[in-house]
Parts: C-alpha cells; sequence; structure tokens
C-alpha cells in the first residue's frame, strides 16, 4: 500500500493506492481518496471500483473520482457551498 498527500488549489487530498490479487492470482490497484469538503465541514471518501492496471491508473482515477465529488471546486459562498457550473 502507498499513501500520498497531495495539495492542489490550496486543497490537500491523501491517496491510497492498494495492490490485490484475485481468487485466480491476478494482480491489480484499486485507489482511494480522502478530502475535506463544505469549506472543511465534511470529510469525502471515494473508492475506485474498476481494477486497475498499475498504481498509476488507480490514482488518477481516485483523483477523478474525488473531483466529480466536490474536491478542489471552486466554491461560490453566496449559494452556499454550491460548486459553479
Amino acid at each position: 500500500m502507498s499513501v500520498r498527500t497531495i495539495t492542489d488549489t490550496g486543497h490537500r487530498i491523501t491517496v491510497q493506492v492498494l495492490q490485490k490479487t484475485d481468487v485466480l492470482g491476478a494482480t491489480y490497484w484499486q485507489g482511494r481518496a480522502m478530502f475535506r469538503i463544505a469549506d472543511g465541514r465534511a470529510r469525502g471518501d471515494v473508492v475506485t471500483t474498476a481494477r486497475h492496471a498499475s498504481p498509476e491508473a488507480a490514482e488518477t482515477a481516485a483523483l477523478a473520482l474525488a473531483r466529480a465529488s466536490g474536491w478542489a471546486l471552486p466554491q461560490d459562498a453566496e449559494a452556499g457551498g454550491v460548486p459553479r457550473a
């Protein structure tokens, strides 16, 4: 397992990459990301469901899921923290 903390535009995220082996002996990687949202009042946690062929692919997929879930998106304070389109 590898763990890395990344900062992008002032927003921190911790990314874990786990190496797994299925019952047939095939090795694959899974990514997980933990981050704060809602001006730090809530925690986001995403896990990839696909079997990734490399640790880099798993990390990239976890970061993409985190962005889609609200990590490091610009916030509009007047809209109650709703991400801008």
